[in-house]
């Protein structure tokens, strides 16, 4: 009993951190700290990309709303930690900004006909984690384009096959270029977890290429 009483504690003093200290906490790696920024401020962020986006499917929403808060948080909270209050804009003034941006860049992907992945949908036959770093589309010239709306049957066939905590994990890994361990961060779960959504998420996929594959097209 004592030690719920002490966690819970810890979690309602995690949620009462003031910007500054919780923006600290988030620099430091934490992934708690994490879970609670991201807790905080969705309601701005996805308000913000509403507005931005009026007319766009849940889905792309999401994607920005997801995109910002990757964008925030990853590498030990780099882009948070540029924030400066001596520059006359409120932490919420500058979190607005990040979704805005990521909002208009979602809009400007979505005109074009198709789109450069930044990580191959890697396919290994015993499951394991593959290699974390992305290559770097500049220097494979043939890359992997994948049109839009075969991107969009893939995400929807994966969304009818897994969790949602799962397809979070494949919108941070395969469309926004994370590595394992700094999803694992913004989760606030450990990089183990990850590696084993991972392979669920290799696993359903070989299961739709080989459906379609028998069907004989999408």
């Amino acid at each position: 009993m004592a030690l719920k009483i002490q966690r819970f504690r810890r979690r309602k003093h995690a949620r009462d951190l003031s910007f500054d200290e919780l923006r600290r906490r988030c620099m430091d790696g934490s992934g708690q700290a994490c879970k609670v920024f991201v807790a905080r401020f969705t309601p701005l962020v996805w308000r913000t990309v509403v507005m931005q986006m009026p007319g766009a499917s849940l889905q792309d929403q999401e994607e920005a709303v997801a995109n910002t808060f990757s964008r925030l948080l990853a590498n030990r909270a780099e882009l948070l930690g540029k924030y400066n209050r001596a520059l006359g804009l409120s932490p919420e003034s500058y979190i607005r900004r990040q979704a805005v941006y990521q909002a208009r860049n979602r809009r400007r992907s979505l005109n074009t006909v198709a789109r450069r992945v930044e990580e191959p949908f890697e396919i290994l036959e015993d499951g394991s984690p593959g290699q974390d770093t992305c290559p770097d589309p500049r220097l494979d010239p043939e890359g992997l384009l994948i049109e839009r709306q075969e991107l969009d049957r893939l995400i929807r066939a994966l969304e009818a096959r897994l969790p949602p905590e799962v397809i979070v994990t494949f919108h941070y890994l395969y469309e926004n270029g994370m590595t394992p361990v700094e999803v694992a961060k913004i989760l606030g779960c450990s990089p183990d977890m990850i590696y084993v959504r991972r392979k669920r998420i290799v696993a359903a996929m070989k299961e739709i290429m080989a459906e379609r594959n028998k069907r004989g097209g999408p």
